[in-house]
């Protein structure tokens, strides 16, 4: 994959911009992050395994609760796996809040999600019984933020429609927000090739995404200038 000094200066070719100054390297960036957080909506409500990755989970012997990972969207955990000196089974989320009470110490692990004080957790019933590390999980990450130009885009599938986003950013800032419609033609395009190909991936055809403009409301066009 490119790097995001590689991309810009893409976009900038393409835009016969190489030359000017009137656009910030941290407005580029900002830009690019917006585009990346309107992208990443569409991936996660149509086809979120497209940012499924696996991570590892620490248990320690008497405790409960286990950090989960830093980069989680939205708590949205597709697996828990234990494997150990008891075997190896799912670790099944608890659905009834009566199954926390009924949890007896040698029972197989359930968990339950809670937004804690010092960050997002699973909550183990019954507590731990051994200090491991083998519990893997399986969730939806975060699209990956760019920080510096050597940061790559890590949802490539996603790369016309970011392109694309800057592009009209950098002309409503050259000429102005009333000189061209939000979001522009081609950015709609650029979604629409997005959500098609997202759509591919998705063995049952019954789901589809509309093409809700309301999409772009949190990037309003006075955030533009």
């Amino acid at each position: 994959m490119r790097t995001w000094a590689e991309l810009r200066l893409e976009i900038q070719k393409e835009t016969n911009t190489e030359a000017e100054e009137f656009i910030s390297l941290a407005e580029y960036l900002t830009w690019c992050n917006d585009a990346i957080d309107l992208a990443e909506k569409d991936i996660v409500t149509l086809f979120d395994k497209y940012l499924e990755t696996p991570g590892t989970l620490s248990l320690v012997s008497g405790e409960s609760d286990i950090s989960l990972p830093s980069d989680i969207y939205a708590n949205k955990i597709t697996g828990i796996f234990y494997t150990g000196s008891e075997g190896q089974f799912e670790i099944k989320p608890i659905k009834r809040k009566d199954e926390i009470f009924l949890a007896h110490s040698q029972d197989r692990y359930k968990y339950k999600i809670f937004n804690k004080t010092g960050g997002r957790v699973i909550t183990l019933y019954p507590p731990s019984r051994e200090t491991s590390s083998e519990v893997t999980v399986f969730y939806i990450r975060e699209a990956g933020s760019i920080v510096d130009d050597t940061n790559t885009i890590d949802i490539p599938i996603a790369e016309g429609f970011i392109k694309q986003y800057i592009k009209d950013k950098m002309l409503v800032k050259e000429i102005g927000p009333a000189a061209i419609p939000w979001p522009s033609p081609a950015l709609m395009e650029e979604r629409r090739l997005l959500i098609e190909a997202l759509n591919n991936m998705i063995p049952d055809d019954n789901n589809e995404l509309d093409m809700d403009l309301s999409f772009y409301d949190d990037f309003d066009i006075d955030l533009m200038m």
